[in-house]
């Protein structure tokens, strides 16, 4: 290699590093948001997706429904089968945590970062498959009051109704669906919708 290449290299790592290093958590410029998103999602949280993924299809091979009944929306799991996927669900809370402590854009009372916000939600959700209800039912919480203007918040109002009724909170389950049926009335938000009609089939053949 001749050493004008060698130096052409050296430029070159050493304006990614500069650039790199000036991409600050505390400034909320475009290319602050794009660099820790990006980081965020598919430097971090991708590993954490697939585990999750794998704990999911490790699940799906344990079900064992009676057939002579109504058979529920989501599949019931034993505690034991909680236990067997808990490797996967914590290595999902381990990297959706590294996300939020590298990549969260926090500036004067807002997340700027998307993926932070996500990045609580799958750790709710990594915790309800468990069988940590009451940890869920505080991370839920937690994105409910302080990402409302996400989206997402409207799915971890329905993850937040289906934690409670795991719980046993039967009449607070309730409540919580009866609140989010005129919430979710002529929403746009589809996939919270589409979650929020299963998740409320799934509460009421559980209540029958």
């Amino acid at each position: 290699m001749s050493l004008k290449n060698t130096k052409n290299i050296l430029l070159a790592l050493s304006l990614s590093f500069l650039f790199l290093s000036s991409c600050s958590t505390q400034k909320n410029k475009w290319a602050n948001r794009k660099y820790h998103g990006i980081t965020a999602k598919y430097n971090i949280l991708f590993n954490g997706e697939e585990a999750y993924k794998t704990g999911m299809r490790e699940l799906a091979k344990k079900s064992n429904e009676n057939y002579t009944t109504i058979l529920p929306v989501f599949p019931r799991y034993s505690k034991n089968d909680a236990t067997s996927i808990a490797p996967h669900m914590d290595r999902l809370i381990e990297k959706a945590g590294k996300a939020v402590k590298k990549h969260s854009m926090f500036i004067k009372g807002k997340e700027h970062n998307k993926y932070i916000p996500y990045s609580y939600l799958m750790m709710g959700k990594a915790f309800y498959h468990k069988q940590d209800y009451e940890t869920a039912q505080r991370t839920f919480n937690f994105i409910i009051n302080n990402y409302k203007e996400y989206s997402l918040a409207d799915e971890a109002n329905v993850w937040m109704a289906r934690t409670t009724s795991e719980m046993g909170e039967m009449t607070r389950s309730d409540l919580l669906f009866d609140e989010l049926k005129y919430k979710f009335d002529g929403a746009k938000n589809k996939k919270a919708l589409l979650l929020y009609n299963m998740a409320y089939a799934d509460f009421m053949i559980k209540t029958e």
